[in-house]
């Protein structure tokens, strides 16, 4: 009966741990521009979370295997725009954000919204229209429209963007090295 009572406790101390996890927010595709006419495609994230986050270890990619890498820290509540040349297909395509060899994030549109996104569900969207951009409604969260508002750079509701919601790069700062006093 007593080793009964421990596994019973031990489970409910494991159940009340997990139900009180906080969901820790992160970074997310956010907006997505694929250029009809020459030009550039763009693809913004937003980091939801109250912590910077370092994005050395992500990767942007889509199915061409066209990839993009980064070197800042996304300030918290924070944007970033990577410009992509014409390399997004307009007619369809599969974006992923992967953190190494995790997906993160995944966008699908048009004919690319059969794509393969690891174990997420894709966002799938229908082709945006003549210079309308893929957006979340809510910042980092919720449901995806098709707009001509295109928010680069800042919040989708056409707010003022924070100043200070940016990548930054780190400077390091130079050891002082010691020198030798003669005696």
């Amino acid at each position: 009966m007593g080793k009964k009572i421990i596994l019973i406790l031990f489970f409910n101390f494991f159940i009340v741990i997990l139900l009180n996890q906080t969901v820790v927010a992160g970074l997310k595709i956010n907006e997505a521009f694929p250029r009809p006419s020459p030009g550039v495609d763009w693809v913004e994230f937003y980091n939801s979370s109250d912590e910077m986050i370092d994005l050395t270890n992500y990767i942007l990619t889509d199915v061409a295997g066209n990839r993009i890498t980064f070197s800042c820290w996304l300030n918290p509540k924070g944007f970033i725009t990577v410009d992509w040349g014409e390399n997004l297909n307009n007619a369809g395509d599969t974006i992923k954000l992967k953190n190494g060899d995790n997906i993160i994030d995944c966008l699908s549109y048009g004919n690319g919204a059969n794509d393969f996104c690891g174990d997420l569900l894709p966002t799938r969207l229908p082709t945006p229209g003549y210079n309308q951009s893929l957006a979340r409604v809510r910042d980092g969260d919720g449901q995806w429209i098709a707009t001509a508002s295109t928010t680069k750079n800042g919040p989708n509701d056409g707010s003022l963007k924070n100043p200070d919601a940016i990548c930054v790069t780190p400077t390091l700062t130079p050891t002082p090295t010691p020198t030798l006093t003669p005696t």
